[in-house]
């Protein structure tokens, strides 16, 4: 990135919501008042300015196709043209949480669970819950992750999983397992909210930010060291990186994240050891 398109990036900082289209090389990352796309071949450095609304912002992208909620407003963004189209939710109330199945957005309302079909744009009600806080989508279940983690279950309501005061980060969807990191730990629950392990962290550095998917769980240390566990290769990786990370994702090309301030791209092969692990 060029030194003129850090200090605009810088200017709309504090940055959050990373997400990578590896198949068009685009980063995408939003601020306080753009939606920024930096295309990689190119170097290109594009903006969308994003709608003034209420509540936390939540995202989810199928293809190269980014959905964004927040509050009464739901925004449909093309990842390639930056063209937007925007549905107004305030039927449903409030947006709590964005997440892709099979192929279709599900969305979690103040007051329901719906699902959008990208072919057909046609919304329809799942379910009707009250949902308060920040959810997430697993195993065809909401999960709550504010002042610990909860799940919902149809017959008993709202389940206590695991106590954890404090704004905690969004937990991580690995295969059938959800992991949340709280008091320097990860916990990896299975669908019904059974604990089936619990990994301390071992190193002396605290964890600045941490993400899961299927193959990848990488760990960002306050110290600037990102450990990657490759689970598909069973490989571990160590990378000793100028700044910590306050939001990364992994993927078998690059690492990529954000500070605050700026944009970040690593290419995986720069790792400074490997090996294997059982």
């Amino acid at each position: 990135m060029k030194p003129y398109q850090e200090t605009l990036v810088a200017r709309d900082a504090p940055l959050a919501h990373v997400q990578w289209d590896e198949q068009n090389n685009n980063l995408l990352f939003q601020g306080k008042e753009f939606l920024w796309r930096w295309n990689l071949t190119s170097m290109k450095l594009q903006r969308l300015p994003l709608p003034r609304s209420e509540g936390n912002r939540y995202s989810a992208m199928i293809g190269h196709t980014l959905w964004l909620g927040q509050g009464l407003l739901l925004l449909e963004i093309d990842g390639l043209s930056m063209a937007s189209k925007s549905y107004s939710m305030e039927k449903f109330g409030s947006i709590k949480g964005l997440d892709v199945i099979d192929e279709k957005l599900q969305i979690a309302t103040e007051q329901k669970v719906l699902t959008l079909s990208p072919r057909s744009r046609q919304i329809k009600v799942l379910d009707s819950i009250q949902i308060s806080s920040p959810a997430i989508f697993f195993a065809g279940q909401i999960w709550s992750f504010y002042n610990g983690l909860k799940r919902y279950d149809t017959e008993d309501g709202w389940l206590n999983v695991l106590p954890c005061p404090g704004n905690q980060q969004p937990p991580h969807i690995s295969r059938d397992s959800l992991l949340t990191y709280c008091n320097d730990k990860v916990y990896r629950f299975d669908a019904t909210g059974k604990l089936l392990q619990v990994l301390a962290n071992r190193s002396p550095h605290l964890v600045h930010a941490w993400a899961a998917n299927t193959r990848f769980h990488s760990y960002m240390f306050e110290n600037g060291t990102l450990e990657v566990y490759d689970l598909q290769e069973k490989q571990q990786a160590s990378y000793r990186l100028t700044t910590a990370l306050d939001s990364l994702l992994v993927s078998p090309s690059v690492i990529v994240g954000i500070t605050k301030n700026f944009p970040v791209v690593y290419p995986r092969k720069e790792a400074s050891y490997r090996h294997q692990f059982h």
